[in-house]
Formats: structure tokens, C-alpha cells, sequence
């Protein structure tokens, strides 16, 4: 007697809802935007409370609720701080390209005590072994970083100067050397730890703003 195999779906309906909930979830936590990691983390919260809906699961729903309620909170508050930046277009760019990490408002801060600057070819931004008293970000030409009177990199639009120096109050491991009409922005090191050592939470976004431009660095130095 042939005995009878039910092939079961692996997956219900209910189920893949659940499933496709938490891969949002954690897509969301590897965006750098954290307007689309808000809207991403209500999309999630949508599809989960779906799933406990189906299995009248109230408490889950519950807490799914809250978490889109406080999701769609920090959404309005992003959007509305947006509003209230009044940057410059070229402040808007150099948050889009480089400050995402760091809420709006906190970027704003930043750039007030920041200036731009300009260099010229052969003009010394950083001497290798000298104090550095400046953080400093490429944002048009190029420079070279030079170890021992060797070149060993190129930076371009959007790498940050001196970072390492702030990072460990050592002087410079390093010099950069323009290679091409640069302009630039610089903070001053003593006011920027100033503004960190104030906002707590600025301090950890800076830090993945630091991780992320030395991943990049070390990225470029591979081609």
C-alpha cells in the first residue's frame, strides 16, 4: 500500500509576511540615511503587525503599533529639522555625500564652526611629524599624502585630513601636498572636540563618519 505524501507549502502567506518583515529590519539598519532607515523600520513594522493580525496576536500588534508610532514621530521630526536647516547648496551636497550618519540639526552645528579655504599646487596642508591643529575635508581638487618622501595615496573629493591626528592628539603620521587648486573645509581641532564633548551623540556619528571615510581610503588604496 502506496503510502500518500502531502507536499506542504515550506512557506505560508502569514508566514513569508513575518519572514519579509524582519529582512526589511535589517536592511534598515545598513542604511546610512536615517530618514530611509525610519521609513524602512515602518514598512517592517507594517508587514510584522500584518502577520500577528492574522493569528490575533493583540499584543504583538500592539507593540508594532508603537514602534510605527514612534517611527513615523522621528520621520516628522527629520523632516521638519530639514526645513529648518536654510544650508547653502553646497552644504546640502556635502551633507548628502558625507554627513549623512549625523542628524540634520547636529550637522548644521558642525558646519557653523567650520570655513571653507583654498590651496594652491605645492602648498603643504599637513607636515608628517608637526601637530595638527586642523581637521580638514577635500571638496574639489586633489592632494597627495606622503610618507617618509613617498607618495602614497591621492585624495580627492570628499576625504577627510588630519582625522587620524584627531582621533589620537598624536602629530602627523603623514604630509599632504596639493597637487591641484583645492578648496577645502576646516575645522579647527580644539572646537570640534568642544561640539562633540557636548553632544554625546554626535560624537558616535562622527565616529562612523571617521570609519567610513578610512574604509573608503582603504578601498581606493587597493586599485
Amino acid at each position: 500500500m502506496k503510502q500518500e505524501i502531502s507536499h506542504m507549502p515550506l512557506l505560508d502567506t502569514d508566514t513569508l509576511l513575518h519572514q519579509i518583515g524582519f529582512i526589511l529590519i535589517a536592511f534598515a539598519y545598513t542604511m546610512r540615511n536615517m530618514l530611509y532607515l525610519r521609513l524602512l523600520a515602518i514598512i517592517s513594522s507594517v508587514f510584522i503587525m500584518i502577520y500577528y493580525l492574522s493569528l490575533e496576536g493583540w499584543t504583538g500588534v500592539m507593540w508594532q503599533t508603537t514602534f510605527i508610532a514612534i517611527n513615523l514621530f522621528q520621520v516628522a521630526m527629520i523632516i521638519a529639522e530639514r526645513f529648518q536647516l536654510d544650508l547653502t547648496s553646497e552644504q546640502e551636497q556635502i551633507y548628502k555625500d558625507i554627513f549623512s550618519y549625523i542628524p540634520p540639526l547636529e550637522f548644521k552645528k558642525l558646519m557653523k564652526i567650520s570655513h571653507f579655504a583654498q590651496a594652491d599646487p605645492d602648498d603643504i596642508l599637513i607636515e608628517q611629524g608637526s601637530k595638527v591643529l586642523y581637521l580638514m575635508m577635500i571638496w574639489q581638487g586633489t592632494v597627495h599624502v606622503i610618507i617618509d618622501g613617498k607618495t602614497v595615496a591621492e585624495c580627492k573629493r570628499g576625504k577627510l585630513l588630519g582625522e587620524m591626528s584627531f582621533i589620537s592628539n598624536k602629530p602627523a603620521t603623514a604630509t599632504v601636498q596639493v597637487v591641484e587648486p583645492t578648496r577645502y573645509v576646516i575645522w579647527l581641532q580644539d572646537d570640534l572636540r568642544q561640539l562633540l564633548q557636548n553632544n554625546p551623540d554626535m560624537q558616535v556619528s562622527m565616529q562612523r563618519v571617521f570609519t567610513q571615510d578610512l574604509l573608503n581610503k582603504l578601498t581606493n588604496s587597493r586599485h
